[in-house]
Order: structure tokens, then sequence, then C-alpha cells
């Protein structure tokens, strides 16, 4: 536990560091990563642009639509890389991160036994896959309910 601990407060004073240093832009640039899949806690970040809209430095407004625009960039890149990424990529260039494609098929079979069952996964389940198919419902809609006796 106390190894997880120093790795989350060096994150942590760094991201503080950085909205010191930099402002609303450090704000933005951390905010963008976070929701990019980088691992920086947002909580960190906005604590500290909290701190500095409290000490009349920017204000709340500003603060806050600067964080939710970040996170929106974020999740656009996020989405980019999986949109024109796909499982080819991850194929192609896993070895560098240590990624062996008997990781991508554990990975796949837990999200699909955990995540594919969730009634929001089955009306987005249409969205597309890594294999290109543009609708990847099953024949039945997705809806199957099973009663148990």
């Amino acid at each position: 536990m106390l190894v997880l601990a120093s790795i989350t407060e060096s994150l942590a004073n760094f991201a503080t560091d950085l909205v010191d240093k930099i402002g609303l832009a450090g704000v933005f640039i951390l905010m963008t990563l976070e929701s990019a899949c980088i691992p920086i806690p947002s909580e960190a970040t906005m604590l500290f642009a909290g701190f500095n809209v409290a000490r009349g430095e920017y204000s709340l407004i500003v603060a806050t639509l600067v964080g939710a625009s970040a996170n929106l960039v974020g999740s656009w890149i996020a989405y980019g890389v999986g949109y024109f990424g796909r499982i080819e990529l991850v194929e192609r260039h896993g070895r560098k991160l240590h990624i062996s494609p008997k990781h991508l098929a554990t990975a796949d079979r837990w999200f699909c036994a955990v995540m594919g069952p969730t009634l929001p996964n089955r009306y987005y389940w249409h969205g597309g896959s890594s294999e290109g198919k543009k609708d990847n419902l099953p024949p039945d809609g997705g809806l199957k309910v099973t009663t148990s006796k």
C-alpha cells in the first residue's frame, strides 16, 4: 500500500506544481492528459485550481470551463486513438508496451463477460468493433431475457 501511495503522491505533487507555475494552461494540459487515459489525478489538479480560485487568481466559472473543455478534448483524443488505432495498432506495437496476444485475448474475454451484459453497452453495441464492423449487434438485438427456475 505504501508503494502505491508514493506513486500517487509524486503524481499529485507534479500536478499541483504545474498548475502553480502555469495556471489555467496547466489545468488544461493536465485535465486533457487525464481524460486521454494518462494516469494524472484530476482530483489534485482541480483541487489546486480551486485553491487558486479562492485566492482570486481566476474565477470559478473560468476554472470550471477550462477543466470541462479539457476533459472533452482528452476524451476526443482517447476516442480517436481507439477508433483509428483499433486492435491492429496494439497487435503491431503492443510488444513495446509488454502487451502480448494472450493479454489482448484475456482483456477481450473479460470485457465481454463483465461489461458486455450491462444495459448501456447493449444500446451502444452497434457503435463498432475492433474488426471494423458497422453494426455489431447480434441477430436477436442483444436483449436476451433469461429466466431461471
